[in-house]
């Protein structure tokens, strides 16, 4: 088994080992650390089938999604002349305008307050329907880590600190995305958003085990 090149003596903390289990790759580790209250994992040598890329990943277990979002809103409430600057040579002002609306929307609405959401979901609201659908279809397991309910897949969840390429495996046709969506991922990377560092890791429920979770009456 490879294991990670940063050591213990260089983080001067305690370390938990999870081991991601791959029936089809070589086993994949990952260490997840506690600093001053914050977890980490240092995953190594993951293979992405959306990418077909193997990186190496440190991420951070535990954030909050509500501050991300938050942070995200404030620097977008003061971005439009910027944006509108940034994307003027690869896209016309409406669709540049219609994007960036849908994004300030959603997050305005996502960052509002509870009695406000209540009143978008008796409105039949299909940015809270969409979120609130999100959020019920996974069991939450541990910092960082849930289960899709329906498929039964683990995804282990952190904010993306850092990425180092290792290899590229396969190559992949690239998805066709609508134009609305490709200048929203423009923004948010220009914007540089928090929510565009968070990244999911998907194993099925037989490729992973977790010290300390129980699945399927395991440890």
């Amino acid at each position: 088994m490879k294991t990670l090149n940063t050591t213990t003596e260089e983080l001067n903390l305690e370390n938990n080992l999870i081991e991601l289990l791959s029936t089809k790759e070589k086993v994949v580790t990952a260490i997840a650390s506690t600093i001053k209250g914050t977890s980490f994992v240092y995953m190594h040598e993951y293979f992405s089938k959306t990418s077909g890329n193997v990186n190496n990943y440190t991420l951070q277990l535990g954030f909050s999604n509500e501050s991300a979002m938050i942070n995200d809103f404030n620097i977008i409430k003061e971005s439009k002349d910027v944006v509108l600057e940034h994307l003027k040579t690869k896209y016309k002002k409406d669709e540049i305008l219609t994007a960036f609306n849908e994004l300030y929307e959603s997050l305005e609405k996502r960052t509002s307050s509870e009695e406000f959401k209540d009143k978008l979901r008796l409105e039949n609201d299909s940015t809270m329907n969409r979120s609130d659908a999100q959020n019920d279809a996974y069991i939450h397991l541990a910092k960082g880590v849930r289960m899709l309910i329906l498929t039964r897949e683990i995804y282990v969840i952190g904010l993306e600190i850092k990425r180092t390429f290792v290899e590229q495996r396969m190559v992949v046709k690239p998805k066709n995305q609508r134009l609305n969506t490709i200048i929203k991922n423009d923004i948010t990377k220009f914007l540089n958003f928090r929510q565009g560092k968070i990244r999911n890791f998907k194993f099925s429920e037989t490729e992973i085990s977790l010290q300390g979770i129980k699945i399927n009456g395991k440890i």
